[in-house]
């Protein structure tokens, strides 16, 4: 879909200034996300953020346009995310992945190895060579595989990336410098993830200590303590019950009266609105639908058939689990028929 899209926008708009329109868009967002609250847990925003990874890949390296350092620095939002720890991390690294699958669609962006050289040594496995800006990333993202604290998930992404993607093995990325533990990277860093928590400020007592009881908090216990006796507590005041909505029994339907409008009238409340010119007539439209619904033969067969089926199954596996040591087979068969009904 991510590429349809992208090929649509390519095919029959194709023109620049709504493409820049729909990148900064996309920007926009991505910087929205990676700027919220993150927690753990959050599976549809880290989907979302990979799905506009992806998307923005598509949109500008497949097509051999970068990503500016100004929108998006990858390397400073890696080295960003191992400073602030395994959740940034778990966000972090699988937009950046999904941005550098592209690569593969790209001539400007794309890996590969050198040429074969006779003179080479063969003992010597190749480097990948290629894009600047993509050995950069890639370099950071093998670092980050490598550390000691670098969890599954985060190797797998990685993994996927290089074999499934870039046609490359992991051996064959080695940075010449590290870029994670560089002070002037440190030094540099502009944040491009949320911000860390500020500690909850204590809570300070407004009232101020003096001498004696001035300045101390009433306690309620206290002012109803009658002489010699014991606090008296305060009781809620008990909540009404509010009447129940009014609901249709199948024992109050008198099935000796022939006409379904008769049976059903009495149990159907129409609200006079602007919209409805006879409530009479709008009972009957009901009453028709309703009575059309039950004729309906093939519509009937399913809803009987559903319902049958997940009955049957509830019923046998609650039977199951609770007469599994039982002796007893007519217990059985009449606690089944109970539930099934």
């Amino acid at each position: 879909m991510k590429t349809l899209i992208s090929s649509k926008l390519e095919v029959t708009i194709n023109k620049e200034p709504f493409n820049e329109m729909v990148k900064n868009e996309l920007i926009a967002a991505i910087r929205q996300l990676l700027q919220k609250d993150k927690q753990s847990g959050d599976m549809e925003s880290r989907k979302i953020l990979k799905h506009f990874g992806a998307f923005l890949g598509l949109i500008t390296i497949a097509r051999d346009k970068p990503v500016l350092a100004d929108d998006i620095d990858f390397r400073f939002l890696l080295l960003e995310a191992h400073l602030k720890g395994h959740v940034e991390l778990q966000f972090v690294v699988p937009f950046v992945v999904k941005v550098l699958e592209a690569t593969k669609k790209s001539r400007l962006f794309q890996l590969k190895l050198p040429p074969d050289d006779p003179n080479d040594d063969p003992r010597i496995k190749k480097k990948a060579s290629g894009n600047a800006w993509t050995l950069g990333v890639m370099n950071t993202l093998m670092e980050l595989y490598k550390s000691p604290d670098a969890t599954l998930n985060l190797k797998f992404e990685v993994e996927i990336l290089c074999k499934e993607h870039l046609k490359l093995e992991l051996d064959q990325f080695e940075p010449a410098e590290s870029f994670l533990s560089n002070e002037d990277a440190r030094r540099n860093i502009i944040s491009q993830l949320s911000p860390p928590k500020q500690p909850s400020p204590p809570i300070s007592d407004p009232i101020p200590q003096s001498q004696g009881n001035q300045g101390r908090r009433p306690n309620p216990l206290q002012e109803n303590v009658p002489p010699g006796g014991f606090p008296m507590i305060p009781q809620p005041t008990p909540v009404q019950p509010q009447p129940n909505q009014p609901r249709i029994r199948y024992e109050q339907i008198d099935h000796e009266i022939p006409d379904l409008y008769q049976a059903l009238e009495k149990f159907i409340k129409v609200r006079e609105l602007p919209g409805i010119t006879s409530v009479d007539v709008a009972k009957r439209n009901i009453i028709a639908a309703i009575n059309y619904t039950l004729l309906e033969k093939e519509l009937m067969t399913r809803i009987i058939e559903r319902s049958s089926k997940i009955a049957t199954q509830a019923t046998e596996n609650l039977v199951k689990k609770d007469f599994a040591l039982d002796s007893d087979e007519n217990l059985m068969l009449t606690s089944a028929h109970n539930l099934a009904r």
